[in-house]
């Protein structure tokens, strides 16, 4: 077993990191990138926050018992630009330690799909192309929680974030060139444009393609399920999917079942489901058939504020328009609009990021206006 201190770069010490933040607080742009584990709970648990600028990089582990003010204070600097790529998870973790979301973000993942790049591109794949380095990935799925960390694990927590300034650099150039940087950095704030339904129990069900498929009554079901899932698995710090499988929910709401047996029967049951909170599962069903057999159909009021269906006519002839826009801008039609994007606008959704920004320019305007005049 080696010690720690030995691996390069790692700052364990609050000296080495309070050190390490002032060199590079003179600096107004860093490369940031996190490592976490959130295999046995619900909340991921940060371990390593690794840190590049041009003056040199540090790799903090988060394990230790330091005060990491600072850290903070230089990350949520807004006047500081953080280079990330594919940032989502990594500004959720933040936003659970500062309530907030880091402002000035550029994700290189972003910028590349402005690009041409697939909308998903990894960083292995774009140090290739830009920077013709190439890094190893051996390390994905390794135990961040674990110490004392090896040279392998340091080795790749250090190589994403070692090449982010340079990987901005060449990105920005080309994204100038098109005029298209301002659209990365406006994408970029929109990672996460919610913080409201971060964490947040009452939205959990957008995470479940299913529900889309299930009838309306059985959709409003879907959403109580899984809103109670939710506050549980919170509860007991457990992952949604070990206290109750999306598979198992759907079911659950599709055949509205009430008895405990008939609920065992489809595999619900599993060691972190006790027979208590079957028998609330058991309640929320019961008195959701009640509700519906008191009133007859479902409150307005649902279908309002939780409507899933869309007439598929019209999104595929939005899809279409989309498409031919996307090659002339040559960009993959996902990075200009998803279905769901499509689906906020055809249900005059104001929020739709199509009726804002770049896209409204490039084609929300003109879109919206065929709606209107259908």
């Amino acid at each position: 077993m080696h010690n720690t201190q030995k691996l390069p770069n790692v700052l364990e010490t609050e000296d080495l990191i309070n050190n390490f933040v002032s060199m590079i607080s003179s600096t107004n742009t860093i490369g940031l990138d996190t490592e976490f584990v959130r295999i046995r709970t619900y909340y991921p648990k940060l371990c390593l926050v690794q840190i590049s600028s041009n003056l040199g990089t540090g790799c903090i582990d988060c394990l230790q018992e330091n005060n990491l003010k600072k850290v903070w204070q230089l990350i949520f600097n807004p006047k500081r630009l953080k280079i990330v790529h594919s940032a989502r998870q990594d500004l959720e973790i933040l936003f659970l330690i500062k309530n907030q979301i880091p402002e000035n973000i550029f994700d290189t993942q972003i910028g590349a799909a402005l690009l041409g790049y697939p909308p998903q591109v990894g960083i292995k794949q774009l140090l290739k192309d830009e920077l013709n380095i190439a890094i190893s990935k051996t390390e994905t799925r390794s135990d961040w929680g674990k110490r004392p960390l090896d040279l392998k694990q340091i080795e790749y927590a250090l190589e994403d974030v070692n090449h982010l300034l340079n990987l901005h650099n060449s990105l920005e150039k080309k994204l100038k060139e098109k005029e298209r940087y301002r659209w990365a950095m406006e994408d970029s704030s929109r990672i996460l444009t919610n913080e409201k339904e971060l964490f947040n129990p009452d939205s959990a069900w957008k995470r479940i393609p299913g529900i889309k498929n299930l009838k309306n009554k059985n959709q409003y079901l879907a959403v109580k399920l899984a809103t109670w899932r939710e506050k549980t698995a919170i509860q007991m710090d457990l992952p949604r999917q070990w206290l109750l499988s999306d598979k198992s929910l759907i079911e659950t709401a599709k055949k509205e079942l009430v008895s405990l047996t008939r609920l065992e029967s489809i595999g619900i049951k599993n060691r972190y489901l006790k027979k208590s909170q079957l028998k609330q599962i058991s309640k929320l069903v019961q008195q959701h058939k009640e509700n519906i057999e008191g009133v007859g159909k479902l409150k307005p009021k649902f279908n309002k504020n939780y409507k899933i269906h869309s007439d598929p006519y019209l999104l595929e002839k939005l899809s279409k328009i989309i498409s031919v826009k996307a090659k002339e801008l040559n960009i993959f039609p996902e990075v200009l609009a998803g279905k769901k994007d499509l689906l906020a606008l055809s249900q005059k959704n104001s929020d739709s990021k199509l009726l804002t920004g770049w896209r409204n320019k490039a084609i929300g305007a003109e879109l919206n206006s065929l709606l209107k005049n259908l």
